[in-house]
């Protein structure tokens, strides 16, 4: 059948806009589009990216299954993926994958692997150069190797190393300005899709975090008993921590980034992408309503919707049952518990997060567990339903809001790796689709 959804603001999408593909999803039902030519990751993506002697257990594959989510350009309609890392894959190539015609293109190149250091990838020290200087998150030019031992090694073009992403990462989608790919996990990066480059800063080197160290003085860290040296030497406990998520909001030009980790920081930061700089940060959003590492979180009109769960808990027995959304305009954080049915937050070695997105056709927030005793259900909250259910959206008088369970036809894909807010909503298309695994061809879902 052929779609005609609304835009953002209600201008009907022409049938010349929407690629043939869309006609054979069907509602509410698991839709492989291998069927309509889109190949899986390992065939596409290994067939433009140059061999070469990578590194790791499966550096192709990693990329895609390795801790990392792809960056969306709602502009074009491409994703953008970048990961791998560890011991699981050391190519670190740009790719992007254009979802008008489901094929494959490589954005920027892997680093030659002429540049690696000897022990690259390869025990306790992979990331130290024959000196012992700590390589770093970027290949380092020859500027940044003083000694010979050390030069032959030297990145012609620097480029940051392979490594998990969670879902940190977002593009700065804002006619008008520059189109960037943001990351924040760890040491922050940029990467230029206008220019086709990464955005190299010399001083970005070893663990001094241009962002880290502006979030770390205006969140008051030192109050943490950590000193007020925000060049960390610790980077495991002060660099920005595992599951870091983001949003980017094309109004304020300003993306919403998760501050979690290290046993004290339970909140978000927004990051300006026009001065580089935090206007604002929330160490700790409440006590019962802290954001949580891998947490999902959905934009909605003016609105970003995070949601959490019972720290108190142990990882794996943890389910979304609260959280709550933060006004762009007004700056108002205002709270919520979920009732009803409840969706697994983590709960084995293949799901740390149970992504959501939102349909603008239905108006509802849809959750996708990687439970495989749950693989074949998707969860709901209606946002027009948020505050019929009592509450005034204080922390003390949080809304109830009632999540509701239901089964998704055809067949939910096999094996998955890690997702985070990897479903990706094409609202000019009226669905969503998520690439499961490297092993497998992107799945379409229209609810």
């Amino acid at each position: 059948m052929i779609r005609f959804p609304n835009r953002g603001r209600g201008s009907p999408v022409a049938p010349s806009e929407i690629p043939s593909w869309v006609a054979s999803v069907s509602s509410r039902t698991f839709t492989s589009l291998a069927s309509s030519g889109a190949a899986t990751w390992n065939t596409g993506a290994g067939a433009v990216i140059p061999s070469r002697a990578y590194r790791g257990t499966n550096p192709i594959g990693s990329i895609m299954d390795a801790y990392a989510d792809p960056a969306y350009d709602p502009i074009t309609k491409k994703l953008y993926f970048f990961g791998g890392g560890h011991g699981d894959g050391s190519c670190n190539a740009l790719v992007c994958f254009d979802l008008a015609t489901l094929t494959y293109s490589l954005e920027c190149d892997a680093s030659p692997t002429s540049e690696y250091p000897p022990n690259y990838l390869a025990g306790a020290n992979n990331y130290t150069l024959p000196s012992g200087l700590f390589l770093g998150n970027y290949f380092r030019p020859l500027s940044q190797l003083p000694n010979p031992i050390d030069q032959p090694y030297a990145a012609a073009i620097s480029k940051p190393v392979a490594d998990h992403r969670y879902g940190s990462q977002a593009v700065r989608a804002k006619v008008g300005v520059p189109r960037e790919i943001h990351y924040f996990y760890a040491v922050p990066k940029v990467y230029n899709l206008d220019t086709h480059a990464w955005d190299f800063d010399p001083s970005w080197t070893e663990d001094r975090l241009w962002t880290v160290r502006e979030v770390g003085a205006r969140a008051n860290i030192q109050s943490a008993g950590l000193g007020n040296n925000i060049g960390f030497t610790d980077q495991a406990n002060h660099q920005l921590g595992q599951g870091t998520m983001c949003v980017y909001d094309d109004v304020t030009d300003q993306f919403l980034v998760t501050l979690v980790g290290g046993g004290y920081r339970y909140g978000f930061f927004l990051w300006d992408a026009a001065t580089r700089t935090c206007p604002r940060v929330v160490s700790n959003t409440g006590s019962g309503f802290q954001i949580v590492e891998s947490t999902p979180m959905v934009k909605v009109g003016r609105w970003v919707y995070i949601f959490t769960s019972d720290i108190s808990l142990p990882y794996y027995q943890r389910v979304i049952d609260r959280g709550i959304r933060f006004n762009f305009d007004s700056g108002v954080i205002e709270y919520f518990n979920i009732t009803g049915q409840s969706i697994s937050h983590g709960v084995d070695s293949n799901q740390e997060c149970a992504p959501c997105w939102y349909s603008a056709v239905t108006n509802r927030i849809a959750f996708w567990s990687h439970n495989p005793t749950d693989k074949q259900n998707i969860y709901e909250l209606d946002v027009g339903a948020l505050t019929a259910g009592g509450g005034t959206g204080a922390i003390n008088s949080a809304y109830s809001w009632t999540m509701t369970k239901s089964a998704l036809s055809g067949t939910a894909p096999s094996v998955i790796s890690y997702k985070y807010n990897g479903v990706v909503q094409i609202p000019e298309y009226g669905l969503a689709v998520v690439l499961p695994h490297s092993t497998l061809a992107p799945i379409a879902i229209e609810i």
